[in-house]
Formats: C-alpha cells, structure tokens, sequence
C-alpha cells in the first residue's frame, strides 16, 4: 500500500481483531501500525457466507443472514466490522455458487476488499503528485481519478477518515483548477468547479470549505460584472454584482472559526458591502465608508473593491470630489497582475465619467475611451486564444493519461501486479546497454515455484492463482528503483538488478523467499507453505538477453537437481 500524503503514518487503519467473540458484541480493538483493512471476525464472515450462498443456490438463507444483520446492528456505528455486511452482501450475491468452500470465500472477498482499498489511496496518492508538479491539464485529469478513488473509498473502506482524506484531496485538486481558471479570466468555468466544490463542501468534514469556495464564486461573479461594465451594459453587470454580493454574504453566514479568520471575514463582508453598492444600493453607501476608515484588516485587491464602489457610488450621488478621491486610491492600490486589469480600466472609466459628468467629454476623454476599447477588445482576443490554449492542453493531456493507461495495462500481468513478458522482448536489450555503459554491476535472475503442479492439483487454482500473487508481492518487496520483475510463463519469473552483483542479489532474494513462505503458509484457509528455486548470473559485457536467460534458467534447474529429495 502506498503511503498516503497528509496522513499521520503512525496512525494505520483500524483492523478489527479476529478472534473476538460474537456474543460479546465488543467494539474491536485498533492496532494503531497496522495498514490494512480489518479483518472480517471469522464467525462473522462464515455466518453471513453461509447465508449468502445459501440464497444463491436455493434461494433460502434468509434466517442466516438475518441474525448477521443483528449480530452487526448492535455494534457501534464506527466499529469496522459495520463495513462487512455491506460489502459481503454485494460481492456474495454476483458470485459464483460452485465456489463451494465458505471459508475460502470469505478469504477471497477480504483480500479483493484490501485490494481495492489499495488502488483507491494509490490513485489518491498519484492525483496529489500531479496537482503539486503539473499543469492544469494534468489537475483537471487529478479530479477525474480522485473522484473515482472517492467512490472506491466510499465503497470499500470502514474508516471515516480514508473517505475525509478522498474528499478532501479531490476538494483541493477542484479549487486548484478553478483558481487557474480564474487568474485567466475564465470565470463561468471557474464558477461550474466552485459549485462542485461547494456540493462536497456541504458534507459536515469538509464545513471549513464553505467560506472559502462562497467567496471565490464571488470574485467569479465579480470578475464577470466588470467585464460587463467596460462593455457599456450596465444592467447585466448589476445583476451579476447582486449575485456576487449574494456569494459574499452567504461566505461570511458560512464562515467557521477554525478555518476563517475574523481580519478574513469582515474583509468578505466588506466585499458584499460594495457588491451591494455597485449593484444600485447606494443605501450602503455610509456604511461602506465606515469600513474604510476602520480597514486595515483589508488587502490591496480588496481595498481596491471596495474604493472602486465608493468612488462609483460617489459619482452617482454627483458628489465628485469624493469619488475622484476614492478612485484615485483605487488606481494606485492596484496590482499588476491579470486578475486586477478589469477593475483597472473600469477604475479609468470612473475617473472619466467624474471629469467629464454633465458635459460633453473632451478629446483626452474620448482618448482615453478608445484606448478602453482597444484594451477590451484585446483583453476579449487573449482570453479566447487562452480557453482554447486551455482546452487544447486538457485534451492532450487526458489523451496521455488514456494513452499511458492502456500501454501500463498492455505491459502489466493481470494476476501478479508484475511486467509482463512484452516488457521483457521491449525493454531488455535496452535496460542491459545501459548497465553496461554505466560500469555498474548487474545481476539477472531465473526464478521457478516449486511443486506448483501439485499446489494447484490438491488445492484447487483458487489457492494457486494467490500463491503467484504473492509471489509477485514477495519479489517486489527485494526490488530498488531501476530493477525489473517480469513473470516469464506459468510459475517462472525473471529478475534483472541494476546496481547490485550477483551476491547481492542473492541476499535481496533470501529476504524475499522467507517472506513468500512465510505469506504462504496459510492461503484462504488451507495450509500450503512454498518456496521457490533461482538461478543467478551476472550481467557481463557481451551475453545476449537470451543467453542470460538460458544461462540463469540452466543454473536454477541445477539448483532443483542438487536439492536433496524428501525420504518417504
């Protein structure tokens, strides 16, 4: 399992002790280093087994699964062992009924539930890398996998704070998306990530996203309503700073004491204040003056804001004087940045409209109008040259990630986890030039299980197929970066380490061996027990991929030969 960015290490995931008694009906115990899932209590798993294939054999069993679901129902609400039936009764019911073995079933269900478990932190963990070093394509393509670890992890996990964590990444990777969006102008779009976000804000773990998605919708809202301005429609830019101002109060009625500071929401609240006032509320208009004077919890673009709406409700008032003041410290606050060239021209608009109100404009005015123009019109040609930049780069980059998908999945065995032999025919000669070139020692290695035929033979290809599968597990566990596994066929695999002699890797797999059969001394209820046979060469200067092959393959079949044969 991978480890999962802004968790604790040190906490685990809960595992429900197995042994305890039904009748007991005690809240499980946690093991506070434990990275798994927790496992079904046997007399759980058997009894609601037993009743699910029971139905789906007869169509009975109905008694059986019944008590199950009182022998869950009085557990506490957060005790893992909630999750069982749930997931049990999903899984059993689409099963096989030949299955025959309850136990192994059970087994089987518990293991494919650790497994999906696994892949949902896994995606969680590659969604992060991508939005902290990518682009905004590869965020966006972020969101799709973390929503789709959300749902695993909605599904299959029982611990509360696996599915925080989910929604929680997912909701960061939503507000980095939209916060590009936003510095580019493009505030619908912005705005249809916002609302996403503020539906999964509605969730009681994720109340301290609230404040801050309502206010961002505001500037969304804002942003739009100077655009509108510049353009001369004045009533489509007053309904859309009413909407602004409706985001901006309803920030603040959400604004919670642990996530938003009190400087914070009253700079929110003033932000309201004048939406208001450029809305047409010049009512508002004293009491936004009052927040400038008591203002020092305020930033430079918020001041701004605010400055801008008193200077316009100035104007409109015919007190002149004032609103050339107020614009005049809009003017200078402003930022070079993007975000701030609307509320700049509007800013030179206001200015105009003072010097020249109740007469014609002069040339320097109708100057200064065509240059708003043109500075529009450019404004308008950027923005729509970056949505397509933008929705070029989104739909390359989620064609690379279909792309890269399906060549892991072409390159990958399905059953171990392993590269498969295409990586072996594809990537082989290469991997070995580079050894050599780099002067480095390099070992390749022939592994063959042992006994396979009879495992598979007394046990039946259920236990056989997770004897491979830990194996793949066991052999990963040896390899560092740079070295390749690949299952060859069947029960044979082959090893190639980059760095490391063959004595080394002689070490690396001891390690391995004893955990594999230390994993497989007990699988789905049947005691089994393997181990595995390895030829190892070295990687020398002229050897072919398939000469190393041969000569690892010869070396481990001689290792068979030597070992002595069991008496009786």
């Amino acid at each position: 399992m991978v480890d999962t960015p802004g968790r604790d290490p040190q906490a685990g995931t809960a595992r429900a002790e197995s042994g305890t008694d039904s009748s007991s009906m005690q809240p499980v115990d946690a093991s506070p280093d434990s990275a798994r899932l927790p496992e079904a209590p046997p007399e759980l798993s058997y009894l609601l087994i037993r009743g699910l294939v029971t139905r789906a054999q007869s169509g009975d069993g109905g008694e059986v699964i019944e008590a199950g679901r009182t022998w869950i129902s009085a557990l506490p609400d957060d005790d893992p062992r909630q999750f069982w039936f749930r997931f049990v009764s999903f899984t059993a019911i689409q099963a096989e009924p030949t299955l025959g073995d309850e136990e192994a079933m059970a087994e089987a269900l518990v293991d494919r539930a650790v497994r999906l478990h696994d892949a949902a932190l896994e995606s969680i963990a590659r969604a992060a890398r991508a939005i902290v070093g990518g682009t905004k394509g590869r965020a966006a393509n972020a969101v799709i996998d973390l929503a789709k670890a959300t749902v695993l992890l909605d599904s299959v996990t029982p611990v509360p704070r696996d599915r925080e964590f989910a929604r929680g990444v997912a909701a960061t990777a939503l507000n980095t998306l939209a916060q590009g969006l936003m510095r580019n102008g493009l505030n619908d779009h912005a705005r249809y990530r916002l609302r996403l976000l503020r539906e999964m804000a509605d969730d009681a773990t994720l109340v301290g996203l609230r404040f801050v998605t309502d206010g961002n919708i505001g500037w969304t809202y804002l942003g739009e309503a100077l655009e509108l301005l510049i353009e001369d429609r004045a009533a489509d830019a007053q309904q859309t700073f009413r909407r602004a101002r409706s985001a901006f109060d309803a920030a603040v009625a959400d604004a919670h004491p642990q996530f938003a500071s009190p400087a914070m929401v009253r700079a929110i609240s003033a932000l309201g204040l004048a939406m208001g006032v450029l809305g047409g509320d010049d009512g508002l208009l004293d009491e936004l003056g009052g927040v400038l004077e008591d203002g020092e919890y305020l930033r430079p673009e918020h001041r701004a804001v605010v400055l801008l709406a008193l200077g316009r409700g100035m104007r409109l008032r015919s007190r002149n004087v004032e609103a050339i003041a107020a614009l005049e410290q809009a003017r200078s606050l402003l930022l070079p940045d993007r975000s701030f060239r609307s509320i700049s021209a509007l800013v030179m608009t206001e200015s105009i409209a003072v010097v020249t109100d109740g007469r014609e404009p002069d040339p320097a005015g109708s100057a200064h109008q065509q240059m708003l123009r043109v500075l529009l019109e450019e404004r308008q040609g950027e923005l729509a040259s970056r949505y397509t930049a933008y929705e070029e780069a989104l739909a390359h980059e989620l064609q690379y990630a279909e792309h890269s998908q399906l060549s892991r999945l072409a390159s990958v065995d399905v059953l171990t986890g392993v590269h498969n032999r295409r990586v072996l025919e594809r990537d082989m000669a290469s991997l070995l030039t580079e050894m050599r070139s780099s002067g480095g020692n390099g070992a390749l290695v022939f592994i063959d299980l042992d006994e396979f035929k009879q495992i598979n033979d007394q046990h039946t290809h259920l236990v056989g197929d997770e004897v491979l599968r830990q194996l793949g597990r066991s052999l990963r566990s040896a390899m560092h970066p740079g070295d390749l596994v690949m299952r060859y066929g069947g029960d044979e695999f082959v090893m190639v380490f980059h760095r490391r002699s063959p004595a080394a890797a002689g070490l690396a797999l001891d390690t391995a061996a004893t955990d594999f059969a230390t994993a497989t001394a007990r699988i789905l209820g049947t005691e089994v027990g393997c181990t595995f046979t390895r030829g190892v060469v070295a990687v020398d200067a002229a050897s072919t991929v398939e000469a190393l092959i041969e000569s690892a393959d010869r070396m481990m079949l001689e290792q068979k030969l030597d070992r002595p044969t069991p008496s009786g």
